[in-house]
């Protein structure tokens, strides 16, 4: 089961600061709901919200652009994503870079800190999908993590479409 979400890339053309991977994983969010057009770039969300980014702050972010988001801080982060993804909602879930286990495409190597990604839909072997935006191109749709590798690099933020939550919460 994966959903048809837009890939968006940190890297390249429309996104030349710092740090924007929250901003770019929104604008994923915002893209797959239909609230903005192909012509937002990940620089307009930064200038909004610049840098690093909080769960709480991309949650605002959407909200500009009128998507009711929000977050939890659930401590398995397979706990209803399933649900959600077959309900048709993307979740941006943040995790430590450097333990997702991806090979080395990054010149300064992998080991990135905190990074904000979206998760998509899972594989028929049970393969979590996500759309990582630190890959140049769209070289980072559609890449598949182990349920163990996501809940290795997984760090307790899940943000999510509002309508989401009771299907994350396991309800």
């Amino acid at each position: 089961m994966r959903l048809n979400v837009p890939y968006v890339s940190q890297l390249g053309d429309g996104a030349t600061l710092p740090d924007d991977c929250g901003q770019a994983s929104t604008l994923t969010l915002l893209l797959h709901y239909r609230r903005v057009t192909a012509r937002v770039a990940v620089d307009m969300l930064s200038r909004d919200t610049y840098g690093k980014t909080t769960a709480p702050q991309l949650v605002s972010l959407a909200s500009r652009y009128d998507l009711p988001m929000a977050y939890d801080t659930a401590q398995n982060p397979d706990r209803g994503l399933l649900a959600a993804f077959e309900a048709g909602h993307p979740v941006i879930l943040l995790v430590n870079y450097a333990d997702l286990g991806f090979p080395v495409h990054l010149v300064g190597g992998v080991n990135q800190g905190l990074h904000w990604l979206v998760g998509t839909g899972q594989d028929e072997d049970g393969n979590w999908i996500v759309n990582d935006p630190l890959w140049v191109g769209s070289q980072g749709a559609g890449l598949t993590l182990s349920p163990a590798r996501l809940k290795a690099a997984y760090r307790r933020y899940r943000v999510f479409h509002q309508d989401a939550k009771p299907l994350l919460a396991g309800a």
